[in-house]
C-alpha cells in the first residue's frame, strides 16, 4: 500500500446482492498541478545559503516598498529552487550516496590508518549526518507538528503522518451545477478555476452604510492616532521576531525563519514596506 499514491474505497450498488461490492482504486503519479513553493529549513543549515541571499537581493537594489519587496521574494524562488537541486537534490539519494562513501572510506582506513584516510573517514561520516539531518529537518517541517517534543527524530513516523495528510486534504470528487459527481482529476482543476475565478469576478456590491450606521464609534480619536502611527524600526523588528519559525508560511511560501535568518539581509525591503502600509500606499495584487 505504501507504493502508491493515492488510495481509495468506494461502496458499489448491491443491485441482486444482499452485499454491496467494495472497489478499491490504487493510484500512482497522479498530478495534482505544479507544487507551490515552500521555504525549507534545512537551507539555513548550507553554509553557502546566506550568500545566496545576499548576491540576490543586492542584484535588486534599485527595487524599494511594497511592490520592490514582493518582486524580491517572487525572483527570490526561482534562485531557492535551483540552488536547492544543485545543493541538495534529492535528499533520500544524498543518504544512500553517502553512505557509499563513508563504507568504501572505513574500507580504506581499516586497510591504511593513514592521517589522510582518517580524515577521507571523518569527512564521510561528517556527511551522512548531515544527510540525515537534512531528511530529519525536511519531513518534521512537513508535519508541522506543534506537539511533538524538541529532540523527537523519528523520520518514519514524520514521512507517514504527512502521507496520511496529504491523503486526507485530496480532493477526489467534486459536484458539477447539476448534481453530478465528477472525479476526471483535469476537469477537477479546471472546475475549481472556473469556481474562483467568478468569485473574485462577480461585479456584485453591497452596502455596508445600513449596518454601520447602529454601530457605536468606540475608537477614541487617541486610539485612531496609535493605531495609525508609523512604527519606528525596533516596533517593526519585534513583530517579525514574535512570528512563531514554525507556523505555516504565507501564500509567497516564506515562514518566519527565513525573515528572522536573513533580517540583516532584507530588514531594509521589510521595513519600508511595512511604512508604506502605514502611510496609505495601496496593497499589491501580489501580497
Amino acid at each position: 500500500m505504501n507504493n502508491y499514491d493515492d488510495i481509495t474505497v468506494t461502496h458499489l450498488s448491491s443491485t441482486t446482492s444482499d452485499h454491496k461490492p467494495i472497489l478499491l482504486q490504487c493510484l500512482q503519479n497522479q498530478s495534482y498541478g505544479p507544487k507551490p513553493f515552500r521555504f525549507q529549513n534545512m537551507w539555513m543549515n548550507h553554509n553557502n545559503f546566506l550568500q545566496v541571499i545576499s548576491d540576490f537581493w543586492k542584484s535588486r537594489s534599485y527595487l524599494g516598498g511594497m511592490h520592490g519587496l514582493a518582486s524580491k521574494l517572487k525572483g527570490l524562488k526561482a534562485v531557492l529552487k535551483e540552488w536547492n537541486l544543485k545543493s541538495f537534490g534529492n535528499i533520500q539519494e544524498k543518504i544512500q550516496d553517502a553512505e557509499r562513501l563513508a563504507t568504501y572510506a572505513q574500507e580504506c582506513f581499516e586497510a591504511d590508518q593513514s592521517d589522510f584516510n582518517r580524515a577521507n573517514y571523518n569527512k564521510a561520516k561528517a556527511e551522512i549526518i548531515m544527510a540525515t539531518d537534512n531528511e530529519f529537518n525536511f519531513w518534521k517541517q512537513k508535519a508541522n507538528l506543534k506537539w511533538m517534543e524538541e529532540g523527537d527524530s523519528n523520520t518514519k513516523f514524520f514521512h507517514a503522518y504527512v502521507k496520511g495528510r496529504r491523503t486526507k486534504s485530496m480532493i477526489r470528487v467534486i459536484e458539477d451545477s447539476n448534481g453530478k459527481p465528477i472525479t476526471n482529476i483535469e476537469v477537477i482543476k479546471k472546475m475549481a478555476i472556473e469556481h474562483f475565478f467568478n468569485q473574485f469576478n462577480n461585479k456584485k456590491s453591497v452596502s455596508m452604510s445600513p449596518i454601520l450606521a447602529y454601530i457605536t464609534p468606540t475608537i477614541t480619536e487617541e486610539d485612531n492616532n496609535l493605531l495609525t502611527m508609523i512604527p519606528s524600526d525596533e516596533e517593526i523588528k519585534n513583530t517579525v521576531w514574535s512570528l512563531s519559525p514554525n507556523s505555516a508560511p504565507g501564500p509567497d511560501g516564506y515562514n518566519g525563519h527565513f525573515f528572522k535568518f536573513c533580517w540583516e539581509i532584507i530588514h531594509k525591503d521589510v521595513i519600508s514596506a511595512t511604512r508604506e502600509f502605514f502611510l496609505g500606499v495601496p496593497v499589491p495584487i501580489s501580497y
